[in-house]
């Protein structure tokens, strides 16, 4: 019998119209602008899964239709996206470009080819290819993007009226989106659904301070971001200590000229020939851990770096040795908590969302120098609660057949929200309701624990 996946998956893109000013920063993809031009990135994020822990996908083309009937080319060039690492953000991987003002009455997307790693029902991981029928879909719209200065609008991939997975574990990819336009934030108050880029990562490939240029893996192309004085700068003392092949992570605002200026920017590795790889723990060696491996799901090296590991690999090989253990709780509360959020060789476990960063690239296995825990998201229903108020806590219960309870072993997980955790879509803690949770998940003794900075509809 065929299951409908309930997840949801995001190809946003955000459209930052530019109705007057003079040329723009010279970005991935997009170089100078003139007036008239719309400065677009192409974002791309993640896919909600209960059964699928990597999700890789081929997007070939993007066109929109302007109301005169002309076709305008957004993304011509294929480029391969991995959407679980996202976790309910979307990032700008795919293209950063102009293309002309005016009315825009439809989208057309196009896939090529899919790949997803997924659990069966007996909890084994394996990796199947994805029928993907039909590839290519027109999406109506309406955007009078003629006069306005700043317009977003998210194509969103529906994975939950989208994937089915038959009873041989066959998965089949019949794309169903939704699009909206929603205003372009100011300045400041940008999140990623409206113009903010959060955590990206890259391989830098020049710098000109105040200017860097970093490629993007799984955009395969450059963004070029400008920082200033406002700029918090973590593992470098200035921006023109970087050099190329140095890996980076960074936030960023869209600003009215077209232009990324980075609020963030951190030097997560100064070598030559650095990788990271994100990806959820697999399985875990010795007590406190010596090894594990990974599911991959986003490696970051530079563009020449060919030994990377496949996306979607169930056993790429992390060697604890002296890593480095740390939380990327930039967007987690983690006070008034109570138990210890501890993550550490002896608290790394199963499905745990990670980056692994290695001084050196490989295909197959590294010796980590940071274990970074990062943000990952579940689906379900919340069947206890035991503290409710400004910090709840409540009993969140993943479907039976998810891979959560399938790879843990667990059947509910404990969920902490919150005086500052985003609630979304008017979700509440309430016994019966369906949610989606994401932030920080801890093993505490054992015990599952997620401190969620965002709650929303399933």
């Amino acid at each position: 019998m065929v299951g409908i996946l309930k997840q949801a998956a995001y190809l946003a893109l955000g459209l930052f119209l530019l109705g007057c000013g003079g040329t723009g920063g010279s970005g991935g993809g997009g170089g100078g602008r003139t007036i008239g031009d719309v400065s677009a990135l192409l974002n791309v994020g993640d896919a909600a899964s209960d059964r699928i822990v990597s999700f890789k996908v081929t997007v070939n083309s993007v066109t929109f239709k302007q109301s005169s009937g002309s076709d305008v080319p957004v993304l011509t060039l294929p480029a391969t996206v991995e959407l679980i690492h996202r976790n309910a953000d979307v990032e700008p991987v795919i293209i950063r470009t102009n293309f002309p003002q005016g009315s825009y009455t439809q989208v057309t997307v196009v896939l090529g080819g899919a790949t997803a790693t997924l659990v069966d029902s007996l909890g084994n991981l394996i990796v199947k290819t994805v029928t993907v029928t039909p590839s290519s879909v027109a999406v109506p719209l309406t955007a009078d993007l003629s006069t306005v200065n700043s317009a977003t609008l998210n194509v969103e991939l529906d994975l939950a009226n989208s994937i089915a997975i038959d009873g041989s574990n066959n998965v089949t990819l019949t794309p169903t989106y939704i699009v909206q336009g929603v205003p372009t934030a100011t300045v400041g108050t940008q999140i990623p659904e409206t113009g903010a880029i959060r955590d990206m990562q890259g391989s830098v490939v020049s710098v000109a301070a105040p200017n860097l240029t970093v490629y993007v893996n799984q955009a395969a192309m450059n963004f070029t971001f400008v920082t200033n004085s406002s700029t918090t700068l973590t593992g470098i003392g200035s921006v023109g200590a970087l050099v190329p092949g140095n890996l980076v992570e960074l936030d960023a605002q869209m600003q009215n000229n077209g232009s990324l200026t980075a609020t963030k920017l951190e030097a997560v590795n100064t070598n030559a020939d650095p990788m990271a790889v994100q990806g959820q723990v697999n399985l875990v060696t010795g007590a406190p851990a010596t090894s594990f491996t990974m599911i991959v799901q986003n490696p970051i090296a530079k563009s020449t770096t060919v030994t990377v590991p496949t996306i979607g690999a169930t056993d790429f090989n992390v060697t604890v040795g002296a890593a480095t253990f740390e939380l990327d709780a930039d967007e987690v509360d983690l006070s008034g908590l109570s138990f210890t959020p501890t993550f550490n060789a002896s608290t790394l476990t199963r499905i745990q969302q990670v980056m692994a960063v290695s001084d050196t690239a490989s295909f197959t296995t590294v010796t980590a120098t940071r274990i970074r825990l990062q943000r990952q998201a579940f689906s379900g229903q919340i069947t206890g609660i035991t503290t409710l108020g400004a910090q709840s806590v409540f009993t969140l219960t993943p479907p039976a057949g998810s891979a959560f309870p399938l790879l843990t072993g667990q059947t509910t997980l404990t969920v902490v929200v919150q005086p500052g955790t985003e609630l979304r879509n008017g979700t509440s803690v309430l016994v019966g309701a369906n949610v989606r949770v994401r932030g920080l998940l801890f093993n505490n003794g054992g015990a599952l624990v997620l401190v969620a900075d965002r709650m929303t509809t399933p």
